[in-house]
């Protein structure tokens, strides 16, 4: 939410690195597909890379799995890059099928991420890494138990009062 966004997009884009995934963008979005972990510490590069002290951001996504077989685990280049990358955030949380939810929020409450459930969601806010690290738990959690998948919201610096 910046008059530069154009260039924070293209640039956080260009500064992540995709080696450990499949990257795909296009006018609507990226996709990044391969480990799971990969995949998480991808997102989490896009995100850490085009934030900016003050300036209001948000990113959507989507984690599935669902009929694509493939590791948990894989390489997480951006992580190692900035294992000292720390910036408050809120996460909104959404999990297939909802009957799941009394397991996210009770992994959330074990995060020590302040879990508010509202409706068929769950909120969050921690640290950056405290963030990415529950949705990596998460989405392992929702693999074992054959979930389809989560939606999530991040935003930080938001100009909402709280």
């Amino acid at each position: 939410m910046d008059s530069d966004f154009v260039s924070i997009i293209l640039g956080a884009l260009d500064a992540t690195d995709t080696g450990a995934v499949t990257s795909a963008s296009d006018a609507m979005s990226t996709i990044y597909t391969g480990p799971q972990n990969s995949v998480l510490d991808g997102v989490e590069g896009l995100f850490g890379n085009a934030f900016r002290p003050g300036v209001h951001m948000a990113l959507e996504g989507q984690f599935t799995w669902k009929g694509q077989p493939g590791a948990e685990t894989g390489a997480a280049p951006n992580r190692a890059a900035n294992p000292d990358r720390h910036f408050p955030m809120l996460c909104k949380v959404t999990i297939y099928p909802v009957e799941r939810m009394a397991d996210a929020v009770e992994l959330a409450r074990q995060a020590e991420l302040q879990p508010a459930q509202a409706a068929d969601t769950l909120r969050l806010q921690g640290d950056v890494q405290q963030v990415f690290g529950y949705l990596d738990r998460l989405c392992s959690l929702l693999r074992q138990q054959n979930a389809a998948g989560a939606h999530f919201t991040i935003s930080v610096n938001s100009p909402t009062a709280e």
